[in-house]
């Protein structure tokens, strides 16, 4: 396995911000995305939490998959259906 170069906390962090919002506006592309849940998604993620709240839930997403992001947002995404939707996980 090769090694990694050695990074600072502040690259993995500014990193792990891109990836982030790089996975969101992926799924953002996908089929069934209204013109009013885009905008709702670009407001937020120009908020001040936006990069707090995609870490942590990209790092919930890496456990659910078992280090696999796109695999943990498939059970997420699994997991809301089963339970109704949005509202099932965001307490609605």
């Amino acid at each position: 396995m090769a090694q990694l170069p050695n990074k600072s906390a502040e690259s993995r962090r500014v990193e792990a911000k891109n990836d982030a919002q790089t996975a969101c506006m992926d799924m953002m592309q996908g089929a069934g995305v209204t013109e009013e849940g885009k905008k709702a998604m670009e407001e937020f993620m120009r908020s001040p939490k936006a990069s707090q709240a995609m870490n942590n839930m990209m790092e919930m997403a890496r456990r659910m998959g078992n280090g696999d992001p796109m695999l943990g947002m498939t059970k997420m995404m699994e997991m809301m259906g089963s339970q109704g939707g949005m509202g099932g996980m965001m307490g609605g």
